[in-house]
């Protein structure tokens, strides 16, 4: 008996020296294969959501000029066409960040996701991501593109 308690002792030792599977290297937690998905989609929303300010910029002045009596009616009524086109725009990129499920904030999400799920999952949001940056870099253009004309 005594010898079957060293033996025992001696497996339980050995196992508890093994190594445990090493931990993703990156900061996501994800497979590397995911973990450059997730990185791509979100240095897209990093490289528009700086402008979101000159896209607020551009609301401002197309509601100020849109209510200003002085503007012919059918230059008002472009006005608040592109001020819509702004809005929605504007409207997506929040609509996409309070959506968007990030490993950290959404471990359950994650864990209870297959890879090719989580693969998906990610290949939608960058989808999505692109959609809204058109939207923004679109409105704003028109938005820069009025108010250039109408100087």
């Amino acid at each position: 008996m005594a010898k079957f308690h060293a033996l025992f002792l001696g497996l339980l030792l050995l196992a508890a020296c093994q190594n445990p599977a090493p931990a993703p290297n990156n900061q996501s937690g994800l497979s590397p294969q995911l973990d450059s998905l997730y990185t791509l989609v979100v240095a897209k929303h990093d490289s528009i959501m700086p402008e979101i300010g000159q896209l607020e910029a551009y609301q401002f002045k197309l509601r100020k000029l849109s209510a200003a009596d002085s503007l012919p009616a059918e230059q008002k009524k472009a006005a608040l066409l592109i001020l819509a086109q702004l809005k929605k725009g504007h409207e997506a990129m929040f609509d996409w960040m309070n959506a968007f499920k990030n490993p950290h904030l959404n471990e359950d999400f994650y864990a209870q996701s297959s890879e090719k799920e989580l693969w998906s999952y990610l290949q939608t949001e960058e989808e999505k991501i692109e959609e809204v940056t058109r939207l923004m870099q679109s409105s704003m253009q028109n938005a820069k593109g009025f108010l250039e004309e109408i100087k």
